[in-house]
């Protein structure tokens, strides 16, 4: 973020030289500066520094209503109203217009002005009374405002209150209940003993109250007669028993207190550590707040934090405050408002979030915005484990955000620069989840885009053609080093591998034609840019139980990948979403919310494959194209999948010859049928992926072109 601070001033011709605009927060940094977008809503009532933890039952009301007055006196509220009296005394009484504008038109005492210059001051001096009132109305609106606003946290601190008081009753009755049970406790214990020395003949005293009872009124009335026969049967002169026992009776309660206390307090202290939050929330900051204690937090616009659980705030006693804790780096927590984030745990639809885009911090003056997403790396266990099945990532996998999109380390340093890419309006981009048609999806619309130029399509291959946004995330320093060694004898081959290397957001901007872009990135991780700009995105959807098969052999064929265990095995990572660019029915998901938006066309990878035809009308129509049944006909037997396969300019042969697709695996055109389940699903596969299609599918807004399961 800009640590600057400008302020954006209109032309001067429309400039409201009457009331200068007080200082805003949440501002928007541009070229032209700051500017200043919403005012942040009132700070709850702050809470007092705590004992323990950060809460309590009657000390975060009534400091928070004090503070809260506090807070109107030095800036939000009556202080600055009081700021805008000043603001309009520093030129009321037009001091400033009689020194420089009066004093512009020649000066009024010797009335050297012209008619026009008379008529602007009469005008200034019958207007004069009418502003003036008009300033006062306003502020008797503002005064009313900050009534209300008091009045309303005067309720809200009473209610809170109260709360307390209900709270510390619970906690005295919860108290006494403790004390109930020790002692039954210790009853039952005690009858246990006398149980057991009974059993064994050390006592002959029964452990029943009419045994007890008699053997108490045979001691008392020795007692009485010191002389009189024989001594009850076990009974004991020395008083010390009791007197243990009384004081263990007495002590027992503050012990256990004592000892929970001290439980509570560490189980406490433990809570504020962010490394412990197993389920936080990741939640995006709207105004940016500056802490005025050690125990708040200083949050600014725009930042993904992470809100402690539940529970955690239930231990805090953090509930029905307005405040809740969260840290910002997972290692430091602070108390922060929640009126200052966006609503916790609200899981918003791909179409949400992109309105949002837009009001989110710009951070430079290209439009381009902050990573809205969390990134972390999955389970040390889990990353290793991986790594030795996945042979062609060498570092580790990361999720992203609150669908947990999967990735390899790469794009962790990736992700900012991926987002900030700008897309222009002539850009046709192709999005599906992997091994959807997207190649086929490729080659049908450059060729309607480039009006069926059959030669062209020819003379290079669609992975230059049509460039693979996010390819360079795959490409680990390390396998760069395996393939530049594999093609030490191939100048050619190192060039080309050296050139695939770089990240598409470096070589796009300098493409001056007409772009063409692949991507398997869920809409929510696309650019802003992309339907900020006009582009246009075609969407192809492929039921779950193809693209598992499919996505599975192409592991295995890309080194990049390098899957080396079997289908069953890695079925069992894609069910689990550890794969990359799932989760498989988010992304799909989200396609779907998007098939409104004018300049998005979704498909079904079904419907391309049952009729072709249809398909390249469609299509074509969307990219403004016409073309007649001959022309049709002839791209139709083009793109079929037996002349597909044979196409070298599609099937990927540059990258083969690099050695980064690997021999003996299927090719990466495959059968691309739709005909049920493929070989690899094994009985008991096929019931376990039935189960988890029909789990993950009952709640899809849409239904497939074809059978599931």
């Amino acid at each position: 973020m800009d640590s600057e601070s400008h302020t954006l001033e209109p032309p001067t011709n429309f400039q409201n030289i009457m009331s200068p605009e007080s200082p805003i927060n949440g501002r928007i940094n541009t070229h032209m500066g700051r500017i200043p977008t919403s005012m942040p809503p009132p700070l709850p009532p702050r809470l007092q520094p705590p004992s323990q933890g950060f809460g309590s039952s009657f000390a975060p009301p009534f400091g928070g209503y004090q503070s809260m007055y506090g807070g109107y006196g030095s800036g939000a509220g009556f202080g600055a109203y009081g700021g805008g009296y000043g603001g309009f005394g520093g030129y009321s009484s037009y001091g400033g217009y009689g020194a420089g504008q009066y004093g512009r038109y020649g000066g009024y005492r010797g009335y050297n002005i012209d008619a026009e210059n008379r008529f602007i001051q009469m005008a200034e001096e019958t207007s004069r009374p009418a502003l003036q009132s008009i300033e006062n109305l306003v502020a008797a609106f503002g005064n009313i405002a900050s009534m209300l606003d008091s009045t309303f946290f005067a309720i809200n601190s009473s209610f809170r209150a109260i709360l307390g008081v209900t709270a510390n009753v619970g906690k005295l009755r919860g108290l006494f209940t403790q004390f109930v049970s020790t002692f039954t406790l210790f009853r039952g214990l005690t009858w246990l003993w006398r149980k057991i020395l009974y059993t064994f003949g050390v006592s002959k005293i029964p452990p029943n109250a009419a045994s007890f009872g008699a053997a108490f009124e045979a001691a008392a009335a020795q007692m009485d007669n010191p002389h009189a026969g024989e001594k009850v049967p076990g009974q004991k002169t020395s008083a010390w028993p009791v007197l243990l026992f009384l004081g263990f009776i007495l002590s027992a309660p503050y012990l256990i207190m004592k000892f929970l206390g001290v439980a509570s307090t560490t189980s406490i202290e433990e809570s504020k550590n962010p490394q412990n939050w197993t389920n936080y929330i990741p939640t995006r900051v709207l105004y940016d707040f500056e802490a005025t204690s050690p125990q708040e937090l200083s949050i600014q616009t725009g930042q993904v934090i992470r809100v402690a659980p539940k529970d955690v705030q239930n231990l805090h006693s953090l509930m029905n405050t307005g405040w809740a804790l969260a840290s910002i780096d997972g290692y430091v927590s602070g108390l922060v408002p929640i009126n200052y984030l966006s609503r916790p745990g609200e899981k918003k639809n791909s179409v949400q979030v992109r309105e949002e885009y837009s009001k989110m911090q710009f951070n430079n003056n290209k439009g381009e915005c902050e990573f809205p997403f969390v990134i972390e790396k999955i389970d040390p266990d889990l990353n290793q484990q991986m790594l030795n099945d996945f042979k062609g990532e060498k570092t580790g996998f990361v999720q992203v955000g609150q669908e947990k999109w999967f990735f390899p380390s790469q794009y962790r340093e990736m992700a900012q620069h991926f987002y900030d890419f700008q897309a222009r309006p002539d850009d046709i981009w192709v999005v599906t989840f992997p091994r959807s048609g997207t190649t086929w999806t490729q080659e049908l619309v450059w060729m309607i885009a480039n009006d069926l130029d059959y030669e062209g399509a020819q003379r290079e291959p669609l992975t230059k053609r049509f460039p693979f946004f996010e390819f360079a995330a795959f490409f680990h320093p390390g396998l760069k080093a395996e393939l530049m060694e594999l093609n030490g004898d191939s100048a050619q081959g190192q060039a080309f591998v050296e050139e695939i290397s770089v990240p598409a957001y470096k070589f796009l901007p300098h493409i001056t034609g007409r772009r063409f872009i692949k991507t398997h990135f869920p809409f929510s991780l696309l650019p802003p840019s992309v339907l900020e700009s006009g582009a246009k995105v075609i969407y192809v959807a492929r039921n779950p139980r193809d693209v598992a098969v499919s996505f599975y052999h192409l592991n295995r064929l890309y080194r990049s990948q390098g899957y080396i265990g079997d289908f069953s095995t890695y079925w069992g990572y894609f069910e689990r979403n550890l794969a990359p660019w799932m989760p498989y029915w988010s992304h799909i998901r989200e396609g779907w919310e998007h098939r409104n938006h004018p300049n998005v066309l979704f498909m079904f990878y079904e419907d391309m494959n049952r009729d072709l035809s249809a398909t390249i009308r469609r299509v074509a129509g969307f990219l403004g194209k016409s073309f007649s049944d001959t022309d049709v006909e002839r791209l139709r037997k083009y793109l079929s999948i037996g002349e597909f396969r044979k196409n070298e300019s599609v099937n990927c042969s540059e990258l083969k010859a690099i050695h980064l697709l690997k021999n003996g695996e299927q090719g990466f055109v495959r059968r691309g049928k739709s005909d049920g389940w493929s070989e690899e699903y094994t009985p008991e596969l096929k019931e376990r992926v039935t189960k988890w299609i029909l789990e993950n599918s009952k709640d899809l807004p849409f239904k497939f072109p074809c059978d599931l399961v």
